[in-house]
């Protein structure tokens, strides 16, 4: 399962102590009721706050956000300021994102996060056909790819494609000479890490998501001491612990980075 962008706010706000997950025991495409909030909340508590549906048997609503507009405490229900795809059902998990750290905010920071990784391998998988032995591609390809594996339908692994040319025509395109079957095509680009703006944005599994999450954490504690201006020292404790476990995480989690062979052999494959 591919990690996204709502699952890297989620962790990056449990590994800040930020996140709070609760039951849903019922609800709608604008509404969350939660009995388990029972008289513990005002109907000001949740202010600035948002909601991200966590699990919900791997099926809409689940990874999906939306503000929180007001809070019933009677009825122990939120009204959502933008509507969910589909109703939450009981059972449904939930995390309450608090107004200290911004779904807009978190958003802004992961992209900062995910850029300062610098170039990685960006991975992307596309479809091609039995007889195919062209795929059309946008212009960033041009300069960006370097490598090409294939996987066949019903195939386990992805294997090297052996030889393969950039076309710069309209649009532009990647020839791979012979059809290679039907099946995935998965194409490797040296670039910086793509924006990612909606819950379901893919993260690029060339970075490990313990490291992206991590990441996140450290952007957002940043962030959060800038808009403070303070000297904290609890805030700066948990800043200097929080960076302490990201360069180890880098040391322990390797992200993929291209390599390149000279132009007059072809564009590289990875080692």
């Amino acid at each position: 399962m591919s990690y996204i962008l709502a699952k890297m706010i989620t962790d990056a706000l449990t590994q800040l102590g930020k996140g709070q997950e609760y039951l849903a025991s019922g609800g709608s495409t604008t509404t969350v009721v939660c009995a388990e909030f029972g008289t513990a909340f005002a109907e000001e508590d949740f202010e600035g706050s948002s909601v991200i549906i966590t699990q919900a048997d791997a099926a809409a609503p689940e990874n999906e956000w939306a503000a929180i507009e007001t809070y019933d405490q009677e009825a122990t229900e939120l009204t959502l300021y933008t509507a969910l795809t589909v109703a939450v059902q009981a059972g449904d998990n939930f995390l309450v994102s608090g107004a200290e750290y911004p779904i807009p905010e978190m958003v802004r920071l992961a992209n900062i996060a995910l850029s300062d990784f610098g170039s990685i391998a960006y991975i992307e998988e596309l479809a091609i056909g039995s007889s195919d032995t062209t795929i059309e591609v946008t212009e960033e390809y041009l300069s960006g790819v370097c490598d090409l594996f294939f996987k066949p339908d019903g195939g386990d692994r992805f294997l090297p494609v052996p030889s393969f040319r950039l076309v710069p025509a309209d649009p532009p395109q990647i020839d791979f000479y012979t059809p290679l079957g039907s099946g995935t095509l998965q194409v490797w680009r040296d670039t910086v890490h793509p924006d990612v703006i909606d819950p379901s944005d893919v993260i690029s599994s060339s970075i490990p998501p313990a490291l992206a999450s991590m990441a996140l954490a450290v952007e957002a504690l940043q962030w959060q001491i800038m808009r403070q201006g303070t000297d904290d020292t609890a805030l700066q404790s948990a800043m200097a612990n929080l960076v302490n476990k990201l360069e180890d995480k880098k040391r322990r989690h390797k992200i993929r980075r291209p390599k390149r062979r000279p132009r007059t052999m072809g564009i590289q494959r990875l080692s």
